[in-house]
């Protein structure tokens, strides 16, 4: 169970970074392997290997915000029950 745990923090912890990354700055590590992401003492999450980034166009971004936006407002809806 603790395992479990560990893994859903880890995972969101991941989505917001690379979410971060994306969304915030157009850039992101094209290189992400379990070699390439550690897990600091305090849980944050630290990121090496840099050598393979890329951009992503301004009109990607939008559409990948637009297609995150989406998919929560479903998950939160499916999760509350939610039904108009």
């Amino acid at each position: 169970m603790q395992a479990k745990a560990f893994g859903r923090k880890l995972l969101g912890a991941l989505t917001e970074a690379f979410g971060k990354t994306i969304l915030g700055t157009g850039f992101f590590h094209a290189d992400p392997h379990p070699g390439n992401v550690f897990v600091l003492d305090d849980g944050r999450i630290g990121l090496i290997d840099f050598g393979q980034v890329k951009q992503v166009r301004i009109a990607a971004i939008y559409i990948y915000i637009y297609i995150y936006m989406y998919i929560y407002v479903y998950i939160y809806r499916e999760r509350e029950g939610y039904n108009p």
